[in-house]
């Protein structure tokens, strides 16, 4: 009978320590459960922030043919602006670089579909059109102003 009342001892710590994890873990998860409504009343009463649509920083030329004056058949070259930037990335697919580029100037890019690698680049306080043509270059890329929209292909599909 001796032997049996060390081990009834030793069963009985062991299940007040679970018994305190237990409680402790809990006590853990109802923190947790508060940081996660936190959270949640903010998402829901915060409001988005769509930057404001920057002025136009490109030259417009319109070329009207005057045979025929429709919207298919004018001609628009605009000029890509020049606003210094900041570009560094490593192995980015060339699209999302592109398609990046467009949207911190506020231009609308079509970039089709088998235009396709990656890039690595490193340019510090360099026109816009320079690092865009210098990408474009690279890849055997060119592009098209339709309307207010760049279309970027293959070199070899224009």
């Amino acid at each position: 009978m001796d032997y049996d009342r060390p081990k009834l001892g030793f069963v009985a710590r062991i299940t007040i320590v679970l018994i305190i994890l237990t409680m402790y873990g809990c006590q853990t998860q109802l923190k947790k459960d508060s940081e996660i409504e936190k959270w949640s009343k903010h998402a829901e009463t915060s409001r988005g922030y769509t930057p404001s649509k920057k002025p136009s920083l490109h030259n417009e030329t319109i070329a009207i043919r005057k045979d025929n004056d429709t919207p298919a058949m004018r001609m628009i070259k605009k000029e890509l602006p020049k606003t210094p930037v900041k570009l560094k990335v490593r192995n980015a697919e060339i699209k999302a670089v592109l398609r990046a580029m467009a949207a911190s100037e506020g231009i609308n890019v079509l970039v089709k579909d088998n235009v396709v690698g990656s890039v690595t680049v490193d340019f510090s306080n360099t026109n816009w059109d320079t690092v865009f043509k210098s990408i474009l270059k690279s890849y055997g890329l060119v592009y098209v102003w339709e309307e207010d929209i760049i279309r970027i292909v293959k070199q070899e599909d224009l």
